[in-house]
């Protein structure tokens, strides 16, 4: 699936009351229209459910123990305003990327979620390590 379908599904998933809310998540997951939800088996659908929220519930363990950040600046890029960011937390990483790349943010979140997963995790840890090695050679 590509990135953006992951983010929205992720953000869709605690907001689903009722059968339309599962029915778009599937439709968005198993690129399928509404006639086909609807004729799929109990046994299909329940499997299917099964599946579906434990690939989410691995992809936002995965990204919160990946991506975390254990800086010791961090209260000051709290004291800086970090929390405007907030509601762009799914844009802002393409945007990242978008600059690292030359490429327009929204077109990366049409790749698939594993690759840009994989260029967010790399680009983190990069950072990482240049920030320490700054630190060091100044020593």
């Amino acid at each position: 699936m590509p990135y953006a379908n992951v983010k929205y599904c992720i953000r869709l998933l605690p907001k689903i009351t009722d059968w339309n809310g599962i029915r778009q998540l599937f439709e968005i997951c198993f690129d399928i229209d509404e006639k086909t939800f609807w004729k799929a088996t109990v046994t299909d659908f329940f499997a299917a459910k099964k599946f579906v929220i434990a690939e989410f519930e691995r992809a936002i363990i995965t990204e919160n123990k990946l991506l975390a950040s254990l800086s010791t600046d961090s209260h000051l890029w709290e004291m800086a305003g970090a929390d405007k960011l907030k509601p762009y937390s799914d844009t802002l990483p393409l945007l990242q990327l978008g600059k690292l790349f030359g490429q327009y943010p929204f077109d990366l979140g049409r790749k698939p979620y594993s690759e840009i997963f994989s260029l967010l995790a790399q680009t983190k840890a990069q950072n990482e390590v240049e920030a320490e090695y700054r630190k060091i050679s100044r020593g």
